[in-house]
């Protein structure tokens, strides 16, 4: 299954969803036309960027939506089990972080990245920011419900209770980092603990960010020794000296171990030169002793 943009002019922006056959054909079985869904989170534009599987065969298109000219929330729809959606706009939702930053207005939220707890509970992951560039690692779960195994619905799930940091979300996550940060993935091991994993930029350089929370969406304190809830990176340049720039775009548990992928420069005062990399938190399962 493949999710994106649809674009045709003098429409809002939708996601389209299409399911592709083992041998790359199209699944004409799927979809509300022949192979491909075209909907939206709301009446605005919808940005897509994951598609999970939930329970009963359904699946979940979790994204960004423009609610007015200047107000974007996380987005997510219910599609049936043959990838149609409910009639209007039965099984879609926004999500609202809209906390204040420093930059002024905080009604920019762009989800990042979403990931199941259980086949009816996903944890959406981005940023919330003014739109200036300024923003803060953010954190939403969601649940899905309905009556006789048909998931129609989309709420906050109020067992999340987070750190919201400002009453306009009162079940939200939203990082203390007063840096600029950007969420660009999100986990959910299998104790309930949640991890984002992204970047900060400082005055004069930007670090791969950790930040990990306990199953009701606070932050872990302590989970890195002298670390309230979250822990940066910058990767060693050949010289041995921190990188100009670093940061995680994805990771995967193994074993409960972290190991986290992304990119970084060999320079340690300009963004050149980018290469990848890989690292991984040492010992116990919860990451207690920092990196590998």
């Amino acid at each position: 299954m493949v999710t994106g943009t649809a674009i045709r002019p003098g429409d809002p922006v939708r996601f389209g969803v299409t399911r592709l056959r083992i041998d790359g054909m199209l699944d004409t079985s799927f979809g509300d036309y022949a192979g491909f869904t075209l909907s939206s989170f709301g009446a605005g534009s919808s940005q897509p960027i994951k598609i999970l599987p939930l329970a009963g065969g359904h699946y979940l298109v979790v994204g960004s939506a423009a609610v007015s000219a200047n107000d974007y929330d996380f987005g997510a729809r219910i599609l049936r089990p043959g990838g149609g959606t409910w009639a209007g706009l039965t099984g879609a939702g926004t999500f609202h972080i809209d906390v204040p930053v420093p930059g002024g207005g905080g009604s920019y939220d762009f989800a990042a990245d979403a990931a199941l707890r259980d086949p009816t509970s996903v944890v959406i992951a981005g940023t919330a920011g003014d739109g200036s560039g300024f923003g803060r690692f953010a954190a939403i779960r969601i649940l899905a419900s309905g009556t006789g195994g048909q998931l129609t619905s989309l709420h906050v799930d109020p067992s999340f209770t987070g750190r919201p940091l400002d009453a306009n979300c009162s079940r939200c996550y939203v990082s203390g980092y007063s840096a600029q940060t950007n969420a660009l993935a999100v986990g959910v091991r299998s104790d309930g603990r949640i991890v984002i994993a992204g970047a900060y930029s400082s005055s004069n350089h930007t670090y791969g960010l950790v930040s990990r929370l306990r199953p009701d969406g606070y932050p872990d304190t302590g989970w890195v020794s002298g670390i309230v809830d979250d822990t940066s990176m910058a990767a060693p340049t050949p010289t041995g000296e921190d990188s100009y720039s670093t940061y995680f775009s994805d990771f995967v548990f193994d074993g409960g171990r972290m190991v986290a992928t992304g990119s970084s420069v060999d320079s340690t005062s300009a963004p050149t030169d980018s290469d990848a990399i890989i690292t991984r938190f040492r010992s116990d399962l919860i990451f207690a002793d920092d990196f590998d």
